[in-house]
């Protein structure tokens, strides 16, 4: 799932339950601009665009990143996912918390 500033946040909130993930990169063409968790924000419908409630200091982890540092980066910035990028910093996906536990208890 990615956004654009524009989405209505409202319709990015019902987007994100639909497919079952907390939050999504926020993208202005091809440029990561922000991250949306809307369970960050105040209990209730947000309104305005995405843009008034996203995240613009964006943590990411590269593919190389161990599982130890993704659960001790998501612990530090009190986050459920992170951004995975490549060598150029481009998105290749995400990792959540719970994964990355789950694979490091196995």
């Amino acid at each position: 799932v990615q956004l654009s500033p524009e989405t209505p946040a409202t319709a990015a909130t019902r987007r994100l339950l639909r497919e079952g993930v907390s939050g999504a990169p926020v993208f202005r063409d091809d440029e990561l601009v922000g991250f949306f968790c809307p369970h960050r924000h105040e209990p209730g419908p947000l309104q305005g665009p995405v843009a008034d409630h996203m995240t613009r200091k964006v943590y990411a982890v590269r593919q190389s990143a161990t599982l130890q540092s993704v659960v001790h980066l998501c612990g530090e910035l009190r986050v459920a996912e992170l951004p995975v990028v490549d060598d150029d910093t481009q998105l290749v996906g995400r990792v959540s918390l719970d994964r990355a536990l789950d694979a490091l208890s196995a």
